[in-house]
């Protein structure tokens, strides 16, 4: 099979995702799959990588500038291409496990906490305010809490699926709301990275990236939106509780 035949038939079953994902992710995932589809790099090495880019990224958010929230962002949009690269691998080859849901799980609980305990540094290293520390570890518990309660009310047996991704699309809190869906694209964590690096930009443009206000309001927003996810999270959990 030729390398755009591969390609071609990498898009073909490449599965549905948010506007991120449908007009960005997967027309770089694709190619990159492709070239690694003729060497023997296997699904679980491409989520290596996400433990790379994420430790990365979080690195350059705790520095606090614009550079650092630009380049910790673009590491986390890699982080987000390995994670598509490891599922596209894994259908072409055939070689989809338990193993590599569990990695890929696991990838994105210690690379997403340790983005925000790192912004939060990033912050406080701007503002010298021992508060932004507590909060952002307050938002970690909360990130925490609404990503492996959903995980657990699969491996639980309370929800009716057995494929993790699959009921993960089921139980999004966005469902039927379009405000929930407003906070999604703007304040997810897939959004965050992408939308971090436009705000350091309009920072550096607008010549203000010394205090980064943009920036700073953008991350605000952020961290509240992913508190207040718990509460969108709650309803469903406690609707539960007979089953």
């Amino acid at each position: 099979m030729s390398y755009l035949s591969r390609v071609k038939n990498i898009y073909k079953n490449q599965k549905k995702g948010d506007i991120y994902y449908m007009y960005f992710t997967r027309y770089i995932s694709a190619p990159i799959t492709a070239i690694l589809s003729y060497t023997k790099v296997t699904p679980n090495m491409a989520t290596l990588a996400m433990f790379f880019f994420g430790i990365l990224g979080s690195f350059f958010f705790s520095y606090g500038d614009a550079f650092g929230y630009i380049f910790g962002g673009l590491s986390f949009v890699m982080l987000i291409v390995s994670d598509t690269v490891d599922g596209e691998l894994a259908r072409f080859k055939g070689t989809s496990s338990l193993f590599g849901d569990y990695l890929d799980r696991l990838a994105h609980y210690v690379t997403n906490t340790s983005m925000i305990l790192c912004i939060g540094i990033g912050v406080y290293s701007s503002f010298q305010e021992i508060i932004i520390l507590y909060l952002s570890i307050i938002v970690t518990v909360c990130y925490l809490f609404d990503d492996i309660s959903r995980d657990l009310l699969i491996s639980c047996g309370l929800s009716e699926g057995k494929s993790r991704k699959n009921e993960k699309n089921k139980l999004s809190i966005i469902n039927g709301s379009k405000l929930k869906t407003l906070i999604f694209y703007t304040a997810s964590n897939t959004a965050f990275f992408h939308l971090i690096i436009l705000t350091a930009f309009l920072d550096i443009l607008i010549d203000l990236n010394y205090y980064l206000p943009i920036t700073h309001i953008y991350i605000t927003y952020f961290f509240i939106a992913t508190i207040f996810k718990i509460f969108f999270r709650l309803p469903f959990i406690v609707s539960l509780k007979n089953k």
